[in-house]
């Protein structure tokens, strides 16, 4: 990570702790990358893009973020690989869950 970032960063995950943020994304514009922080065992992490490079929010299943097409500029793609986020199964069963349908 980029000396002249690290310390927003920080402070960015200090603030997303103490308001209760389970995650929280930090885009560098001036380097073109985008981290995508999830607290765990009150810590938090980077999410690894899995092989296609989207990044999966453990948070709310179903956000699926392309990020090679999104640092591109390609939102077309973005907005097909969230899509196929929100009709997966972990998505509808998230939302069957939210309705009270179901124990997620």
């Amino acid at each position: 990570m980029d000396e002249f970032y690290s310390p927003f960063i920080h402070q960015n995950a200090l603030l997303a702790y103490c308001h209760a943020k389970l995650s929280y994304i930090v885009w560098q514009i001036l380097e073109n990358k985008l981290d995508w922080f999830s607290l765990q065992n009150g810590e938090y992490v980077p999410l690894e893009a899995d092989v296609d490079g989207t990044i999966k929010s453990r948070i709310f299943p179903g956000l699926w973020l392309a990020m090679p097409a999104l640092l591109a500029g390609e939102m077309t793609k973005v907005l097909a690989v969230l899509q196929q986020g929100l009709k997966s199964q972990e998505h509808s069963e998230f939302v069957q869950h939210l309705s009270g349908q179901s124990q997620y």
